[in-house]
């Protein structure tokens, strides 16, 4: 109960705050700067909590790891950091990226063809880390 619990408070905190009017009263009263440094800190702070939700879980064996799924995992975490990467270094309007500057609409890059590959990077990194056993053990 605790994963969930700390997974939504995580997602409620990112849809809470970019679907409303906090951030930019925010960024008025701190600056852009003390808001993301806060946010940031936040969002660090709540998705340790659901770290240590998860390691603390009780955890059930769902199937065994076949040997193909380490390739697997090594070939998807390869191309999710590689699209993490690229994501955090490309501007994006949807997202937060290391790059400051206006966004061009007419050289969109890779946004034109992933529009978050931040995200589609963090998810092809969790795929490839869903639980796994070796001989029945967690």
């Amino acid at each position: 109960m605790g994963v969930l619990f700390s997974m939504l408070v995580f997602l409620l905190s990112h849809v809470l705050v970019s679907r409303s009017r906090l951030k930019p009263w925010a960024i008025q009263k701190i600056g852009q700067s003390g808001y993301l440094a806060v946010y940031s800190t936040l969002s660090l702070a709540l998705f340790a909590w659901v770290v240590f939700e998860v390691l603390s879980a009780e955890r059930d064996v769902l199937w065994l790891t076949p040997a193909w799924a380490y390739g697997f995992a090594t070939l998807g975490s390869g191309i999710g950091f590689v699209l993490i990467g690229i994501g955090a270094t490309t501007h994006n309007p949807f997202s937060i990226s290391f790059r400051s500057g206006d966004f061009d609409p007419t050289a969109l890059g890779v946004v034109a063809w992933i529009r978050h590959p931040v995200l589609w990077g963090l998810t092809l990194w969790g795929i490839a880390h869903f639980p796994r056993t070796e001989n029945g053990q967690p």
